[in-house]
């Protein structure tokens, strides 16, 4: 075979390649945008049916995605008002301390900065044990099976999560357990990680609105 016959062929091959990358590159990015927008549209249902949950038995009348602020943690702050005053606020923000990583949630609060109500929205926490900190489950009896008791649309308590009702982020020191709040046996790190989020939350906040006020 001559050299110029393997240049030749080196030179086909590199134009295969060239034009095989170019082909599932853009096929990829076809993909990304396809799948990019559902992604989004349905990320921002969660959030909108996550805040209608713990902004329950508020009355506002604004679009509280308009009324969005991002905050310098990376949190965000969603702000319910009613005729132009805020009623009530509500963070949605994550933490990386959980035992399984991330661990995110939305908390709302009332005009005075305290805890209204406090979801987790997405965790890797263990099953049987972190998630005793993060889930909200109603159990069923047999006896309401056989019944037929109609389903409670209120949310589901939580010992942990509910103990941060009435919280503010008052002084510089996250809240212990003799500030009431619960930690649950055997899920120290999972505690830990939704009090951290919980205080941070309500620090943010607090920051913001001293902000806004100056």
């Amino acid at each position: 075979m001559s050299d110029l016959t393997k240049k030749s062929g080196i030179v086909y091959l590199a134009v295969f390649l060239f034009l095989v990358c170019a082909i599932a590159t853009a096929l990829m990015a076809a993909a990304k945008l396809l799948t990019d927008e559902p992604i989004a549209a349905a990320k921002t249902v969660k959030t909108l049916e996550g805040l209608k949950l713990v902004l329950d038995g508020v009355s506002y009348d604004n679009d509280l995605t308009k009324d969005m602020v991002e905050l310098d943690n990376g949190f965000k702050l969603y702000i319910a008002g009613k005729d132009n005053v805020p009623v009530a606020y509500v963070i949605e923000g994550k933490t990386s301390t959980g035992y399984g990583g991330d661990v995110e949630g939305l908390i709302s609060f009332n005009a005075d900065q305290s805890i209204r109500t406090f979801i987790i929205t997405k965790h890797n926490e263990t099953p049987g044990i972190g998630t005793k900190v993060t889930d909200r489950v109603r159990i069923k009896t047999i006896t309401d099976v056989i019944k037929g008791t109609p389903e409670d649309p209120s949310l589901p308590g939580n010992a942990t999560l509910d103990s941060f009702k009435g919280k503010k982020a008052e002084g510089d020191l996250k809240w212990t357990k003799e500030d009431g709040i619960h930690f649950v046996s055997g899920a120290t790190i999972s505690s830990n990680a939704a009090n951290d989020l919980a205080w941070n939350a309500a620090t943010a906040l607090k920051n913001y609105l001293k902000k806004e006020a100056k």
